[in-house]
């Protein structure tokens, strides 16, 4: 029971946002004003960024978005202890937004 318990904790601690709302504001629109970037959206601490699929890996892409969120974000550097930050690119043709194109964790 305590390691049902524990998990339930540790995993609601995750979802407890990182950043303030006015800078994940601020982290948005600077996503969205990115060339190729059709939408943006934040669930929990995952930045969900759709583009079109070119059938290349969006590992680099997500990567440097990261850098750019995280130049919005101060309190982000460093970032809270047991925190993270997610950047997942999302093929903006597929109507369930699952195929995954490319992810990074940010760190500064």
């Amino acid at each position: 029971m305590r390691a049902v318990v524990a998990f339930v904790v540790a995993t609601c601690l995750l979802l407890i946002p990182v950043i303030s709302l006015a800078d994940r504001q601020s982290a948005l629109n600077a996503v969205r004003t990115e060339k190729g970037v059709s939408g943006a959206r934040w669930r929990a601490n995952n930045l969900r960024v759709l583009v079109r699929d070119d059938g290349s890996s969006r590992n680099g892409f997500a990567e440097y978005l990261c850098m750019l969120v995280i130049d919005h974000t101060p309190e982000m550097v460093p970032p809270p202890a047991g925190q993270w930050l997610l950047v997942t690119i999302l093929d903006a043709d597929d109507p369930n937004q699952t195929h995954q194109l490319g992810m990074a964790a940010c760190s500064p």
